[in-house]
C-alpha cells in the first residue's frame, strides 16, 4: 500500500481529462483499498471495485468487464505514469486508428529506501504497421521485451470484445505475453511510438524472501509456444523465428534455474538437479539451443552447458555465484 497513492495520483494528473480510472482491489489484505476510497471521494474519475482474491489476470478481466471506454490501458499499482501518456496515445489515435499502441517505458532501479539508482529506458522504433501488407518491424530481444508487457500498451476496446481476449486464470509470470500474443495474432494493425510513458520500478528484495515459482519452466513453455503463431502470421522468415524463440526460451531456461537455485525452495540438491537436468533434457531445448544467438563470453559459455547438458557444472557456478554475494 506504500506504493498505490503515487500510482493514482499519476493517473489523475494526466494532461488528457476524459477518462475514467477503475481500481480493481483483488482481496488485498493492506490498506490499498482505504487508500483508493479515499479518492474515489476526491475525484468522480476514480471507481473502486473490490472482489475476492482471484489473481492479477482475473483482476485484469474484472477491468475489462466493467470498462465502459473505448480504449483500455492497464497499469500495476506500484509503479507510475508520466503526465502525457493518455493525451500522447489520444494525439495517435486521431491519426491512426489501430487494434493495439505500444510504447516504451523507464526501467527505475530503487533501493529499499525508494531512492533512484539507474534508469534506463527501453523504446521501440517510430512505425505503423499494419499486418499483412506493410514488412514486419525488425525482429530482435528489444522489440520482444516491448512486445511482452500489457502496462506499456493501449488496446481498442471494441477490438478486445470482439475476439473475446482475456488473460488467463491462475497463470503468473508469463500471463501478459500469453494474452498479447492472441492479441497480436488478431490484430489488423498496430503502432509503435517511439517515447517512453511508465516508469516500471525494480526495488532491491532479499533473495530469500523472493517467490520460488515450482511451475517456472512449464510457464517459459507454455510462453514458447503462445509465440511462434503470430510471428509467423506478421511474415518474419523461419530462421528469423528460430532465433527469436531460441533466446527467449534460453533467457527463460535462465530464469528457472535462478529461481530454482537463489530464491526459498524446500528441494533437496538432489531434486534441483533432477529439474535442471528435465529442462535441459526438454525436447523444445533441444531443438532451439543451437539457434541461440550469444551476445557476450558468458551468453557462449551458458549455451555450451545447456547443449551438452552439464547440470553439475551449472549448479556450481550458480553456488559460486550466490557463495559471492
Amino acid at each position: 500500500d506504500q506504493y498505490i497513492a503515487k500510482a493514482i495520483e499519476s493517473v489523475l494528473n494526466q494532461s488528457f481529462e476524459n477518462f475514467e480510472l477503475l481500481i480493481v482491489n483483488d482481496g488485498s489484505p493492506d490498506n490499498s483499498a482505504a487508500i483508493a476510497k479515499d479518492y474515489t471521494t476526491l475525484d468522480s474519475r476514480v471507481k473502486l471495485f473490490n472482489k475476492e482474491n482471484g489473481g492479477l489476470s482475473d483482476a485484469r478481466n474484472f477491468g475489462i468487464e466493467h470498462a465502459k471506454g473505448s480504449y483500455l490501458y492497464f497499469m500495476d499499482s506500484d509503479d507510475w505514469i508520466e503526465t502525457n501518456l493518455l493525451e500522447s496515445i489520444y494525439n495517435k489515435i486521431q491519426i491512426h486508428q489501430v487494434d493495439i499502441y505500444v510504447f516504451g517505458y523507464f526501467l527505475d532501479h530503487e533501493d529499499q529506501q525508494g531512492h533512484l539508482q539507474k534508469r534506463q529506458s527501453k523504446v521501440p522504433e517510430e512505425y505503423k504497421f499494419d499486418i499483412g501488407i506493410q514488412k514486419a518491424p525488425k525482429l530482435n530481444s528489444d522489440l520482444m521485451g516491448l512486445l511482452g508487457y500489457a502496462w506499456n500498451k493501449v488496446y481498442s476496446k471494441i477490438f478486445i470484445d470482439y475476439y473475446k481476449l482475456r488473460f488467463d486464470q491462475g497463470i503468473s509470470l508469463v500471463e501478459d505475453m500469453l494474452f498479447n500474443a492472441r492479441a497480436y495474432q488478431k490484430a489488423h494493425a498496430v503502432v509503435l511510438i517511439e517515447d517512453c510513458f511508465y516508469h516500471y520500478i525494480t526495488r532491491e528484495v532479499p533473495t530469500l524472501i523472493k517467490s520460488y515459482h515450482k511451475d517456472s519452466f512449464e510457464l517459459i513453455l507454455a510462453k514458447h509456444y503462445a509465440i511462434k503463431p503470430f510471428l509467423v502470421k506478421w511474415g518474419y522468415g523461419k530462421n528469423k523465428i528460430k532465433q527469436s524463440l531460441a533466446n527467449n526460451l534460453v533467457v527463460g531456461i535462465q530464469y528457472c534455474i535462478n529461481n530454482l537455485l537463489y530464491y526459498k525452495s524446500e528441494l533437496s540438491v538432489a531434486e534441483k538437479k533432477k529439474y535442471i537436468n528435465e529442462i535441459l533434457q526438454h525436447k523444445e531445448t533441444k531443438k532451439y539451443i543451437d539457434h541461440y544467438q550469444p551476445c557476450s563470453t558468458s551468453d557462449q559459455l551458458y549455451k555450451k552447458l545447456i547443449k551438452y547438458r552439464l547440470s553439475s557444472v551449472i549448479m556450481y557456478i550458480k553456488s559460486w555465484k550466490k557463495a559471492a554475494w
